[in-house]
């Protein structure tokens, strides 16, 4: 009944929700370091993710070979939300390239603070 390609796309849609849901949950703990528009960003490269997912597992349904047309177009739309996950994990490492020195400035000055606690 399913091929591989839905098999790994079940899994993948398992995965990557179970891993959402997970950082949503760490998201409101309170010492969060990620700006409001990095949260964002997230939420629409899991979103694209989980659409894309969805998409190649019920590729089945929609798959005609008699409709060449239609096929293509479908999996033109499955190429172009690809492309737009990886163009948004890019900026998602943009954002942690530019939020990386102010956390470790912040790690640095806690464990300086820490040691003088200590050693008075």
């Amino acid at each position: 009944m399913f091929g591989i390609a839905q098999w790994i796309a079940l899994v993948g849609i398992i995965t990557f929700g179970v891993l959402f849901v997970i950082e949503l949950l760490k998201w409101r703990e309170p010492g969060g370091v990620m700006s409001r528009r990095h949260k964002a960003l997230r939420v629409g490269l899991m979103a694209l993710l989980e659409a894309l997912l969805v998409m190649v597992f019920l590729a089945p349904l929609f798959s005609n070979p008699k409709n060449m047309l239609g096929e293509m177009i479908y999996w033109s739309v499955c190429l172009m939300l690809g492309l737009a996950v990886v163009a948004l994990a890019m900026f998602d490492v943009r954002e942690v390239t530019k939020e990386l020195p102010a956390l470790s400035r912040q790690v640095f000055h806690d464990v300086f603070d820490d040691e003088r606690r200590d050693g008075k």
